[in-house]
């Protein structure tokens, strides 16, 4: 029989697994191989992709993140799924052409939406392709693109653009690599900012898939997998068995609050070898996660992660905007943001129920300000007493 894991046991290797139970050694001390580490890092908020990844790194600070891009060892662009993430200038590669086809098939609808005519859209992107060649590895940023088709007298829209720079980088033409003064990474052109890509036939990529998403996640379902990455969970599960049959994967089974076996894919679950056996100390302290962080959007199952009801309040409005959450033993607590006015100010917003006070926050705190050289001298810290509204 097939080990069986608890909701709490859950939840604390999923937080060991991502760095979270040490929190000023992390993953390692190196950018890039941390990022690698992680496989990919949700990043359409370039400022929170930042810290999503500082997190885990020992020491990190937004300069060395950046360092990381400029020096070509790390890339932002779109792996999978249609959205874009931080990840290992050597595994864009791979990864896109092993989760591309589902986006660059729903790609022609899109246009048709945006009213983007497929003529228009071949004159764009030969158009950008020339600019990018002449911009050399300096880059350009979106303007700068908008501006070359203007100069070539391309009739263009506003809401066409994002969809250009998404295309070209799905494709492998280009990635957006360059930093200059922390603004969002410039578009270039791969060939010329890219290293040689790994080339993987299709078992390997989804044996490689499986294996380091399983590494970097903790204990996973193949739905998990299949959400994470776009597939379809016939093909995640290829690479689940034959990275089980290899040994990398040790087949688990779930259970409830109330420690029985759940069935089915409910209790179906994957866990690194590494992870099998390992002594997991809980959490010391409570720390501050990104908007948008691989703790949350690295499942599609986040119960053990999250209280009953934690969702309405990480997603308020349910807009798909994530809010940067505080865990506290493995589980999501709370929220914070920084005040709107008193930029000093860093607001706590902790959920009914939990409890944490400004002393078991400041040492955090203190590690968000240094990573992204603020100076917060306040916290303050309410707590919701009422349901959120339902939309």
């Amino acid at each position: 029989m097939s080990e069986l894991l608890t909701p709490q046991h859950v939840r604390a290797l999923r937080a060991d697994a991502q760095g979270l139970h040490h929190a000023d050694q992390g993953l390692g001390a190196d950018v890039a191989q941390v990022t690698a580490m992680m496989l990919a890092t949700q990043g359409q908020d370039w400022q929170a992709s930042q810290w999503a990844v500082g997190r885990r790194v020992a020491s990190a600070s937004r300069q060395s993140v950046v360092d990381a891009l400029n020096a070509g060892q790390i890339v932002r662009s779109w792996p999978m799924r249609g959205t874009i993430h931080l990840v290992a200038a050597e595994d864009i590669g791979w990864l896109q052409n092993l989760t591309n086809k589902k986006p660059l098939a729903t790609a022609p609808k899109r246009r048709e939406v945006l009213g983007l005519d497929e003529k228009i859209f071949a004159r764009l992107i030969d158009t950008s392709l020339a600019a990018l060649r002449a911009a050399g590895i300096a880059g350009l940023d979106r303007n700068q693109l908008s501006e070359a088709w203007t100069a070539a007298a391309i009739p263009w829209q506003s809401n066409w653009r994002y969809h250009l720079i998404w295309w070209l980088c799905q494709n492998g033409l280009a990635t957006l690599g360059p930093v200059q003064e922390f603004a969002e990474p410039r578009l270039v052109l791969a060939e010329t900012w890219l290293p040689a890509t790994r080339q993987l036939d299709e078992i390997s990529a989804l044996v490689e898939l499986a294996s380091r998403y399983t590494f970097a996640r903790g204990p996973i379902r193949a739905k998990d997998l299949a959400w994470w990455s776009g597939l379809g969970v016939r093909e995640v599960k290829q690479g689940l068995a034959a990275a089980t049959e290899a040994g990398t994967l040790v087949a688990v089974t779930l259970t409830d609050e109330h420690g029985e076996a759940m069935t089915g894919s409910h209790g179906e679950a994957w866990v690194h070898n590494e992870l099998i056996g390992k002594e997991i100390r809980p959490m010391q302290e409570a720390l501050m996660l990104a908007p948008f962080d691989e703790h949350l959007l690295g499942y599609s199952i986040r119960e053990p992660q999250l209280p009953v009801g934690g969702i309405e309040r990480i997603v308020p409005g349910k807009n798909g905007a994530f809010l940067g959450t505080i865990i506290n033993n493995d589980q999501v607590i709370g929220t914070w943001r920084r005040d709107a006015k008193q930029r000093e100010k860093m607001c706590i917003d902790v959920f009914p129920g939990a409890e944490i006070s400004e002393d078991e926050m400041s040492q955090d705190v203190a590690r968000w300000s240094a990573f992204n050289g603020q100076d917060l001298t306040e916290i303050r810290i309410s707590t919701a007493h009422r349901s959120p509204r339902r939309a």
